[in-house]
């Protein structure tokens, strides 16, 4: 698949991850932030990506790529075997094929789809060369970026010209009018990075029939355009644990349960982010309080009351509780804390992955010298 997909997609083609793409887009506002450049951001969606693809345009493609007329006869059964009918007044129609669509599921689909979208980048890479839009440019380097891929996730970065935009738009027209890919106005957005707004700049976002929106932006799951080292940052990271932890299950899981849940899901949630960002001090501790808090059951959640209004028999009574408790849970709490202090000091994650994705062996050629060669450090 490397040979004939583009080096923009990042999805299913090997030695290929999904941390290049946005590490790219980091770092591409990450400059326009530093040198004081405006730039434009934009953020598609395809309306019901899988379930719109044409059989026809798929199989022009692949054609167009040098697959022979067997193996896309048996692209075509395999994709277009299936019939329905519909009931109309109770009763069905005659059976008839499907014309349009990838099966979701299927092992195959995801292989199948680069290929469609790969005459988007196609486009892309045409007008950019004839001057017609205009990407970013890293120092030093030839590589210009105009837009990334990760299967139907695609984002645009071009210069805040109306010409580059409406020349943007037209290409979208006509990859969807090819292939039946629509944009989802709905979920797609544009951000103005170093643009003033006032009442005489120009609607971008209408050029696009989106919405506007400001950094950051959810990219791949990763907030885009944040700033890691505020708390703020990782608010939906804890957000995600404390829904994980709902009151109503500590209340029918035993202590076995609750250090099973802890291990194997809450755990594993930091663990995509801190493949890109490093995770503060404090951030560590709130979640490890919420893990905490949660296994020990309602001392964890309850507000701390004061030992003086506590009577002296009851005070005595409650201590020595919590003295039995504390030995009784010792080795799990410290086994959920060790978790935690190996997860926040792994030398694969806390940000440290990113230095791997810049591995030649691991990276795509162009990443490495355009982008992650004019790099010294990841902020």
């Amino acid at each position: 698949m490397d040979s004939i997909i583009g080096e923009t997609q990042m999805a299913f083609v090997a030695k290929r991850q999904i941390m290049d793409s946005f590490v790219i887009a980091k770092e591409v506002i990450k400059k326009w932030r530093r040198d004081k450049e405006a730039g434009l951001l934009v953020k598609l969606d395809f309306e019901k990506a899988y379930d719109s693809v044409d059989h026809g345009y798929l199989d022009y493609m692949m054609e167009g790529m040098g697959f022979g007329a067997k193996w896309r006869g048996w692209i075509k059964e395999c994709i277009s075997f299936s019939s329905l009918f519909v009931l109309m007044n109770g009763r069905p129609t005659p059976q008839f094929g499907m014309e349009k669509g990838l099966r979701q599921g299927d092992p195959i689909s995801p292989l199948l789809f680069n290929i469609v979208v790969e005459d988007l980048n196609g486009l892309f890479l045409k007008v950019s060369r004839l001057g017609l839009i205009e990407g970013e440019r890293f120092d030093d380097s030839k590589v210009h970026i105009t837009h990334l891929q990760f299967t139907d996730d695609t984002i645009l970065f071009l210069k805040p010209r109306m010409e580059f935009v409406l020349n943007a738009k037209r290409i979208l027209r006509c990859f969807k009018l090819a292939s039946g890919l629509k944009i989802n106005s709905h979920k797609s957005c544009v951000v103005q990075v170093g643009i003033g707004r006032d009442s005489m700049s120009p609607r971008w976002e209408a050029a696009f029939r989106c919405k506007q929106a400001s950094l950051p932006i959810t990219y791949l799951g990763f907030p885009l355009g944040g700033r890691p080292g505020s708390k703020n940052f990782w608010n939906s990271l804890v957000s995600r644990i404390e829904n994980r932890l709902t009151p109503w299950k500590r209340k029918f899981l035993s202590k076995g349960g609750r250090l099973v849940l802890i291990k194997s899901v809450i755990l594993s949630i930091p663990i995509y982010f801190l493949s890109i960002f490093k995770i503060p001090i404090g951030v560590a501790m709130r979640i490890e309080k919420l893990q905490r808090g949660f296994f020990m059951g309602r001392w964890g959640y309850q507000k701390k009351t004061s030992c003086c209004q506590l009577g002296g028999g009851l005070q005595e009574e409650v201590l020595r509780w919590v003295r039995i408790c504390l030995r009784l849970v010792r080795a799990e709490l410290w086994a959920i804390k060790r978790a935690t202090e190996l997860i926040a000091a792994n030398p694969n994650l806390n940000g440290r992955d990113i230095t791997v994705v810049s591995d030649s062996k691991v990276a795509v050629s162009w990443v490495n010298q355009g982008v992650f060669g004019n790099i010294a450090q990841f902020g």
